[in-house]
């Protein structure tokens, strides 16, 4: 498949660039994708659809600039698995979690749940916080940025980060034990 991509890069002096940033983000493409789409085939599709756009945009994306490169990732990936679910008229269905584990700060929840379902869960919930806590939820907890890579994106102060990190991590716990998703 690494192949097919390669053929839309119009300036193949950037093929390594791009089989490096297929080799960083291969598997957290995979889960984005599946994390919205909720179905595999779904978000096999999403992610082929997302990898072909960033080959396409290859030149744009600064491998050097990790917290640039993951925005970008995320985005590109959120957007084709919208794209996707629109072309199906799908509405994702709620999956029924009986466990889950506390969640800390230092948490990335995208790496920790290979199947799936419970990550499904977890960004309907986020989804449902408070504007103001959204955002930075999201790009800690589902796609990894440390507080001073959110800082850097959202143009905020590192302090005001932190506390809606903080503040955003309560209402996600309460969120949760309310869908009890918790033993």
């Amino acid at each position: 498949m690494l192949f097919l991509y390669l053929s839309v890069i119009e300036d193949h002096n950037n093929d390594d660039k791009f089989i490096k940033l297929y080799n960083m983000y291969e598997k957290k493409v995979f889960s984005i994708a599946f994390g919205f789409t909720e179905d595999f085939h779904d978000a096999e599709d999403a992610s082929q659809v997302a990898f072909f756009s960033l080959a396409r945009n290859i030149e744009k994306i600064d491998l050097e600039n990790e917290a640039e490169t993951k925005i970008y990732v995320y985005k590109t990936v959120k957007s084709a698995s919208f794209d996707i679910l629109r072309k199906r008229t799908k509405t994702p269905e709620t999956v029924c979690i009986d466990n889950f584990f506390d969640i800390s700060a230092n948490d990335t929840l995208i790496d920790s749940f290979e199947d799936g379902e419970v990550f499904q869960k977890v960004v309907k919930i986020i989804e449902n916080i408070s504007e103001a806590y959204r955002d930075v939820l999201t790009y800690h907890f589902l796609a990894g940025y440390s507080v001073k890579e959110i800082s850097d994106l959202l143009h905020r102060p590192l302090s005001t980060v932190k506390s809606q990190l903080s503040r955003g991590n309560s209402l996600l716990k309460t969120a949760i034990k309310e869908a009890k998703l918790h033993d």
